[in-house]
């Protein structure tokens, strides 16, 4: 039987932006050696509801050199729309693409937003969990009082964490002691 991995992100090609790259190459190397491979993007940035624009939560799903990509949209429900709304609507529609393709394994890349939904959804499953710190949420956001206890939770309930660098593997043993036996560092790299 083929397992079924869900690489979750902010960033995926066409979108610009290293983390998608990152994504990426991953999701080529993983389907290279077997797996099914979906990636959820998520689009959780605040959308106005411009000229009266509404909009229903929703998924778009295609294709591409076979992986599939889920393209996630939050609703537009008016002027000011509120990001645990958002985050909601973006958690909904996680749980129902792994309804329909029943996941063996999701794996989130970058700790807030992305990290905290795809942890949740995999721990309410009974899942394994695979969360990727890239730089700025343990070097930026980790400072930050309304993320810090929701980061240090998904480090706390990732099945593993893949680091970028040994110092953000370093940082993170910091809040979370003896990380290192339930992570790797992978350095971080670009094709020009």
């Amino acid at each position: 039987m083929i397992k079924k991995v869900c690489i979750t992100t902010l960033e995926f090609p066409p979108d610009v932006g290293g983390v998608g790259e990152s994504v990426h190459r991953i999701a080529h190397f993983l389907l290279e050696l077997g797996y099914e491979v979906h990636v959820a993007v998520f689009y959780s940035k605040h959308r106005t509801a411009a000229e009266g624009l509404r909009r229903r939560a929703g998924c778009q799903t295609t294709q591409k050199d076979g992986i599939y990509v889920h393209r996630i949209q939050s609703a537009i429900r008016s002027p000011d729309p509120k990001m645990q709304d958002c985050l909601g609507d973006i958690y909904f529609q996680l749980k129902l693409l792994h309804q329909q393709y029943s996941f063996d394994l999701l794996h989130g890349f970058f700790l807030n937003e992305t990290g905290y939904l795809t942890t949740l959804v995999a721990k309410e499953h009974h899942l394994p969990v695979i969360n990727s710190v890239r730089g700025s949420d343990m070097h930026k956001h980790i400072f930050s009082p309304a993320l810090h206890a929701q980061m240090v939770w998904v480090l706390e309930n990732s099945s593993w964490v893949t680091f970028v660098s040994p110092d953000l593997q370093d940082r993170a043993d910091l809040f979370i002691p003896g990380i290192q036996a339930k992570s790797s560092v992978f350095w971080n790299s670009i094709q020009p």
